[in-house]
């Protein structure tokens, strides 16, 4: 019990030094890409683990973020509009790209 309310903790923390939900940032990571209905690609910056990063979006949004695979410096997932929104202000996220083939 300790370590999810310990685990929780540390996730708004992350989530709320990035930006977090429905807050804006100066300068919002680009999309890169073609827009595509397959999702995206999120790039983490270096040294930081993108299982954590999506297991913190995963728990804060829900179903709003669906993730298809983890790789070392890389998640691939679809999402909502917020959680992009959200990324894109996150600090640990070293590029965001429109996924553009269907299997990684």
């Amino acid at each position: 019990m300790k370590l999810k309310i310990l685990f929780a903790l540390v996730s708004l923390l992350a989530l709320s030094s990035c930006g977090g939900d429905d807050a804006e940032c100066s300068s919002p990571l680009p999309v890169l890409g073609t827009p595509s209905a397959l999702g995206y690609i999120v790039g983490t910056a270096e040294d930081t683990d993108p299982d954590i990063i999506a297991t913190e979006y995963i728990e804060t949004y829900g179903d709003d973020i669906h993730v298809f695979n983890t790789a070392s410096t890389f998640f691939a997932a679809e999402m909502t509009q917020r959680v992009l929104d959200a990324l894109r202000c996150d600090n640990r996220v070293a590029r965001i790209e429109y996924r553009s083939q269907g299997t990684i």
